[in-house]
């Protein structure tokens, strides 16, 4: 029985890891909002195109890290809105598009 909760217990800190990231999100990185292509105005520059990779075990964070890369990407290049240009890549990328908004 022992065994079996130490067994029990081993798998969910294993899910429990695979859910985590070690990507951050940077201070600057938190002034990007990420927007739908229709939100964005004609008040807006387009900066480029950025692409970003993540891998996770975990789907659902792996689409939040590479939207966190995206956002950091377009705090670099002088932008605050990101939008996705597409959906993610089977090896794992995706194109944003960087913008600033007045």
């Amino acid at each position: 029985m022992a065994r079996i909760l130490s067994l029990g217990m081993l798998c969910l800190s294993v899910l429990a890891l695979a859910a985590c990231s070690n990507i951050k999100l940077t201070q600057d990185g938190q002034n990007v909002i990420v927007m739908k292509p229709l939100e964005v105005v004609e008040k807006c520059e387009n900066l480029g195109t950025i692409t970003v990779n993540a891998t996770n075990v975990n789907k659902a964070q792996e689409d939040k890290d590479r939207e966190i890369l995206a956002r950091n990407e377009a705090a670099k290049a002088g932008g605050n809105v990101v939008v996705a240009a597409g959906e993610a890549k089977e090896d794992k990328s995706q194109e944003w598009t960087a913008y600033r908004c007045r």
